[in-house]
């Protein structure tokens, strides 16, 4: 349980955990010391972690000081909840690339890996999922001074089926803008081409802000009234949140099995 709690929870060195939570509960090693992170690993190999190894999801023994692939926090979570398994997610040639929305703090970021085939238009649906928008508004990503997009009547842009990730360099920045009435800009830039469990998002902080609220400087407003219990517009601003807004919220694994239900539905 608590290699699987560890392993759900994204966190590195899984059997650290369990060492730490067996050595509070009193277990000691033969000697009696306290666990550590190989006396605990055999507390776990024959049991929870070799299932997880032969359905090959823990990576490689290169990958040991790596956190869990998505595939594994998916089946841990799964588990836990006593919730049908995702299919794991074969590794393949793909590229990591790090989002950032601009003036907005502090930032609301995501780092995702995404195949190395994925087309810009592709890529359109990867980011809604990965940041939490709704695919509701217009788009286009501006490259080495083109713009890509599916606009009607706009002869000028390139086609953003032809151009894929895979083929971007490594350090490479350029621009993905959502929602031209508010005014979503991005900022993504190509970390590196590796091999990875793809797409999935790997890291990142605070929520999406919500779909039409007027852009950064409504989303301010926005976090302001929210913040204060006395403002005159709080009871209306939560009515049309529908709700409690929580503006550090986020859960990369929920991120990525958004990325991938989208995947399959365009499948």
């Amino acid at each position: 349980m608590l290699w699987l709690l560890a392993v759900a929870a994204g966190r590195h060195h899984a059997e650290d955990v369990v060492a730490d939570g067996l050595t509070a509960l009193g277990w000691v090693a033969g000697s009696g010391r306290p666990l550590d992170r190989t006396t605990a690993f055999f507390a776990v190999r024959d049991t929870t972690w070799v299932v997880f190894a032969r359905l090959g999801v823990l990576g490689t023994r290169r990958d040991r000081d790596a956190p869990p692939t998505p595939s594994a926090v998916a089946l841990a979570r799964a588990a836990l909840l006593h919730e049908e398994p995702p299919a794991p997610v074969k590794s393949l040639p793909a590229v990591e690339l790090t989002v950032r929305l601009r003036d907005v703090e502090p930032p609301v970021w995501r780092r995702i890996v995404a195949p190395e085939r994925t087309t810009l238009a592709d890529l359109h649906g990867i980011l809604q999922a990965a940041m939490g928008w709704q695919d509701a508004h217009l788009w286009l990503f501006e490259l080495d001074g083109v713009r890509y997009g599916e606009i009607e009547n706009m002869d000028d842009f390139g086609d953003p089926r032809a151009v894929s990730v895979g083929s971007i360099a490594d350090g490479t920045s350029f621009r993905y803008d959502y929602d031209f009435g508010d005014g979503w800009e991005h900022d993504i830039r190509v970390e590196n081409h590796r091999t990875a469990e793809a797409p999935a998002c790997l890291d990142g902080a605070r929520a999406c802000p919500p779909e039409d609220c007027g852009g950064a400087p409504g989303y301010e407003h926005l976090l302001d009234v929210a913040a204060d219990p006395g403002h005159p517009e709080r009871t209306e601003l939560l009515d049309w949140l529908g709700g409690p807004f929580d503006p550090e919220a986020f859960d990369a694994a929920q991120a990525t099995a958004r990325m991938r239900r989208r995947r399959t539905r365009r499948s």
